[in-house]
């Protein structure tokens, strides 16, 4: 394979640029290994920005002040349903659960 001058790489660079293709498929258009068609692209600046990743972890979540509304349904693996009124009734739903 001969060597490719810097000015052959930039000028794929730009006809890439304005062909609207992806890399991969001028890539194989101008039948140049994609893996260095990338190289060539990143060292003219053309790198691909990637979204920042969310950190991982815990927020904290404020119950809210308004009273429940709706329904509260627990459903057993029986297929039973029992639905309540939203209340604060920890120990009920307590109870509810583990039977």
């Amino acid at each position: 394979m001969d060597k490719i001058s810097q000015e052959e790489k930039e000028g794929h660079v730009n006809r890439w640029k304005e062909s609207g293709m992806t890399k991969k498929a001028y890539s194989e258009h101008a039948g140049i290994n994609y893996w260095a068609f990338k190289r060539w692209c990143e060292q003219h600046g053309y790198v691909k920005k990637r979204e920042p990743l969310l950190q991982a972890g815990f927020i904290q979540l404020k119950p809210s002040s308004l009273p429940p509304t709706g329904n509260l349904e627990v459903i057993y693996p029986n297929g039973v349903r029992i639905q309540l009124p939203a209340t604060n009734n920890k120990e009920l739903l307590r109870t509810l659960i583990n039977l």
